[in-house]
C-alpha cells in the first residue's frame, strides 16, 4: 500500500499565484517568437531551457515536494527530429503543453494548503525553533532552516541518543532506564514518581522507534516542515527532561 505525498504550499496562495503567473507571461513570449532561421531556432533553444530550469526550481521552492516540479519536467512532447519546419512545430508543441501544466496549477492552487499560516511564517518559526532545548536548537536549525528536514529530525534524535549515552553509557531508552537505572527528577509528587519516569522513559523509546523508521525506511523522507519541526520539539521535551536525570546511590 503507497502513501500519497501531501502536497503544501510554502507560501501563500497569492504569492505562489503571482509568481506562476509571471512565468507564464514569460512563455507566452517565448512561445511568440518567430523562428525563420537555424541561429533563432538555437537562440529559441537556449531561452526556453533557462525557462524551463526556472520553472522547475520555482516549484521545487513553491511547494514542500518535488512531485509537481518532477510532474512539470515530465509533462512536455517528444523532441522534433527531420525537417526544420518539424522541430520547430515540435518545440512549440512541447512549450505550450508545459504552460497548460503551469495554468492548470493556478486553476488547482485552492486545493493546497499552506504551510505559514500567520502564526508559521518565516519569522514565527525561527522564535519557535529558538524555543527548543539549547542543545537541539544548536545542531538542528541551521539544518531546518536550510530546509534539510529530515537531517535535522534525525540530528535531534541522535542527540537524544547522546545525551542517554552520557548519563548511563546506554543509547536507547529501555537500556538506560533499565540495565542503567537511570532516574529524571520532577514528578508533581512521590506517589506518581514512577508514572512520570515510566512516561519519560516511554518517550525516549518513542524517539528509538521513530529514528529507526526514519533511517530504515526509504520511503521516510521527511518534507513537511511542521511535521519535522514536531518531531524536533519531541526531542526537545526529551532533553529538558533528561536535564534533570540521575542515576541513584
Amino acid at each position: 500500500m503507497t502513501t500519497q505525498t501531501k502536497i503544501i504550499l510554502r507560501v501563500s496562495h497569492t504569492e505562489a499565484e503571482q509568481k506562476l503567473t509571471s512565468q507564464i507571461a514569460q512563455g507566452e513570449q517565448l512561445f511568440a517568437i518567430q523562428l525563420e532561421s537555424n541561429e533563432g531556432l538555437d537562440r529559441f533553444l537556449e531561452d526556453k531551457k533557462c525557462w524551463l530550469d526556472y520553472s522547475k526550481e520555482l516549484l521545487r521552492q513553491l511547494f514542500t515536494t518535488e512531485l509537481l516540479a518532477n510532474q512539470f519536467h515530465n509533462s512536455g512532447r517528444p523532441p522534433g527530429v527531420g525537417l526544420f519546419d518539424d522541430e520547430i512545430e515540435a518545440e512549440k508543441a512541447d512549450l505550450a503543453s508545459r504552460l497548460s501544466f503551469i495554468r492548470s496549477l493556478i486553476k488547482r492552487l485552492e486545493l493546497f494548503p499552506e504551510c505559514l499560516t500567520s502564526a508559521q511564517s518565516p519569522d514565527a518559526v525561527v522564535s519557535s525553533l529558538r524555543t527548543l532545548h539549547p542543545e537541539i536548537y544548536s545542531k538542528c536549525h541551521m539544518l531546518y532552516e536550510n530546509g534539510s528536514y529530515a537531517e535535522a529530525v534525525e540530528k535531534g534524535f541522535k542527540v537524544v541518543r547522546d545525551k542517554l549515552r552520557k548519563l548511563t553509557t546506554y543509547e536507547t531508552g529501555s537500556d538506560a532506564f533499565g540495565k542503567g537505572k537511570l532516574h529524571v527528577k520532577g514528578a508533581t509528587a512521590s506517589h506518581v514518581d514512577r508514572d512520570f519516569n515510566e512516561g519519560v522513559k516511554f518517550l525516549t523509546m518513542a524517539i528509538d522507534q521513530f529514528r529507526n523508521e526514519k533511517v530504515h525506511t526509504s520511503d521516510a523522507k521527511i518534507e513537511d516542515p511542521i511535521r519535522a519541526l514536531e518531531y524536533l520539539r519531541l526531542s526537545s521535551l526529551a532533553m529538558n527532561l533528561l536535564d534533570n536525570a540521575e542515576i541513584p546511590k
